[in-house]
């Protein structure tokens, strides 16, 4: 019996950019963690039988579960990760985009101990500029770009998975 998702421990070296996800390597059906970050997700999947189950993440520091590095803001990434979901092995993903740049609790001021106004991060999205405000720096300029991009390719992959969807 494989042990309780809380009793996993970060797993070092699981990254494999270079995965070939084929019918030969794989002998069931896979669900696919994207944006898995811990993987926690993978490693439940896998303590009920769904062992061929694995997550993506660009950064896999905190794995517990097998996981496959890839950096979904670029084109080939993106690509291969495309190509992985139309095994007919795939019966599932797993999608919980990153919400930092778009969180609302950004615009919640922060106090300290005494009740003091204390800095806390600046929002950097509203419902009149969804893609980002204007004039935003530009190290948060560069985070709400790559959001963007991530955030338009989950629309692409839930699209492509709703019109692939097997009856």
């Amino acid at each position: 019996k494989m042990p309780s998702v809380q009793q996993h421990q970060p797993m070092h070296g699981v990254e494999l950019t270079s995965f070939d996800f084929s019918n030969e390597q794989l002998k069931g059906p896979v669900v696919i963690e994207v944006f898995c970050g811990s993987a926690r997700v993978t490693a439940s999947l896998k303590e009920v039988g769904l062992t061929q189950s694995f997550g993506v993440d660009h950064v896999l520091d905190k794995a517990v579960s097998a996981a496959k590095r890839l950096d979904l803001t670029q084109l080939e990434d993106q690509q291969l990760f495309l190509q992985w979901m139309s095994s007919p092995l795939v019966v599932g993903l797993f999608l919980a985009p990153p919400c930092g740049t778009c969180s609302l609790a950004r615009n919640i001021q922060l106090m300290d101990e005494k009740g003091r106004k204390i800095p806390g991060p600046i929002p950097l999205r509203s419902a009149v500029w969804p893609e980002g405000l204007p004039g935003l720096g530009a190290k948060d300029r560069a985070r709400v770009s790559a959001a963007n991009t991530l955030y338009d390719f989950v629309a692409k992959v839930v699209a492509l998975a709703h019109s692939d969807r097997k009856s």
